[in-house]
């Protein structure tokens, strides 16, 4: 669980540094995730990111029992519902062995950590 919350924060963070100079013409960000026991951390890191970045994050909170659903839906459509979805270890492997996964170099050009 704390790897999944770092793994997020990380991609938050990745997020801001890649563009936070776009801000104002970035559209929301949307992002599914499950209630937790961490959420209002979460929340709270994601309301810094809007202060640092003017980027605006629409959170979809679900039960973690609805969450997979709502990923499976968005990432087979033939457009997603969500820029960012949280997911953990047990649904990596379907997501990723599905071709649903996209290295960051190929969302934006010259992306580097």
């Amino acid at each position: 669980m704390k790897r999944t919350a770092f793994s997020i924060a990380a991609s938050l963070l990745a997020l801001a540094a890649a563009t936070s100079a776009h801000a104002k013409d970035q559209p929301d960000i949307t992002m599914a995730i499950n209630q937790s026991p961490w959420l209002n951390s979460f929340v709270a890191m994601v309301d810094l990111y809007e202060e640092e970045t003017g980027n605006v994050v629409d959170l979809d909170v679900n039960p973690f029992g609805g969450l997979l659903e709502k990923i499976r839906n968005s990432v087979r459509g033939a457009e997603g519902t969500y820029d960012l979805v949280n997911i953990n270890s047990l649904w990596l492997s379907e997501i990723y062995s599905g071709g649903f996964l996209a290295p960051l170099g190929e969302v934006q050009e010259g992306y580097a950590l």
